[in-house]
């Protein structure tokens, strides 16, 4: 394996159909695009990379401008495309760290920088053999996630702005995450509760609803009831008591 070369390309609106003689690397660092590959066209975002196998042909139209990091690699890995959503930041901060070394041409930079893409094409192989795996999926569920605080979040609103169908797109988070999406979001507001209804900063019922994402305090309670088995008050009770019982002993 060889890392050839890396550019980081700014406020692009589209680019040309092309191929390249070795694998090319994209991570996605702003904008969303129409991305075709082959015969394919995927709705490529913020977070998004993909790994494309030499001769694939592809080209990119954006409405409002985007910016990538490419990198280009010599190796006998990825005979097919294969895209994911970077999730924790960690394709990320690979594909910035071989960019800046490969450019950087300091001491031994080639063998550091061949090294941190073949940890990169480690990591991206994973989603080859995860079940289920949807890269789609992922990027809702990390919006979701950005979400759980914000009371006007639109889940069928996202999934259009994302470029997809939401029958299609439930469908598909339901067999990666055998939730639906909005099932998936109370489950993550319910945690977060749990998580500050024992907090010792003793936040109201009302506080906490709304940094929950719930708009209503009574609402919130029926829908912490109904996934724990008690109302907010009763699990704090119960669970500061255990608190307290364990700092005893």
């Amino acid at each position: 394996m060889k890392v050839l070369q890396s550019a980081i390309n700014t406020d692009m609106l589209c680019s040309k159909k092309h191929k390249h003689s070795c694998i090319e690397i994209v991570y996605r660092i702003n904008g969303d695009t129409h991305t075709t590959v082959g015969d394919q066209t995927y709705n490529v975002s913020r977070g998004d990379m993909y790994f494309l196998p030499p001769d694939t042909i592809h080209y990119d139209y954006s409405e409002e401008g985007f910016s990538d990091l490419i990198i280009h690699i010599v190796s006998s890995d990825f005979t097919a495309p294969l895209f994911f959503h970077d999730n924790n930041g960690c394709a990320e901060k690979l594909a910035f760290m071989i960019s800046e070394i490969i450019n950087k041409k300091e001491d031994n930079y080639q063998s550091i920088a061949n090294s941190l893409a073949h940890a990169l094409l480690q990591y991206a192989n994973r989603f080859l053999y995860t079940k289920n795996y949807d890269w789609k999926v992922e990027r809702l569920k990390n919006t979701i996630f950005e979400n759980i605080e914000n009371s006007d979040f639109d889940i069928c609103a996202e999934i259009k702005n994302m470029g997809y169908n939401t029958d299609y797109m439930r469908r598909s988070f339901k067999a990666q995450t055998q939730k639906t999406p909005n099932n998936y979001l109370t489950e993550l507001r319910i945690e977060r509760a749990k998580q500050l209804l024992v907090m010792p900063t003793y936040d109201s019922i009302g506080v906490i609803s709304a940094k929950c994402g719930f708009q209503d305090p009574f609402y919130f309670s029926s829908c912490f009831k109904k996934h724990t088995g008690l109302s907010p008050l009763q699990y704090r009770k119960q669970h500061m008591s255990e608190y307290a019982n364990i700092k005893q002993e």
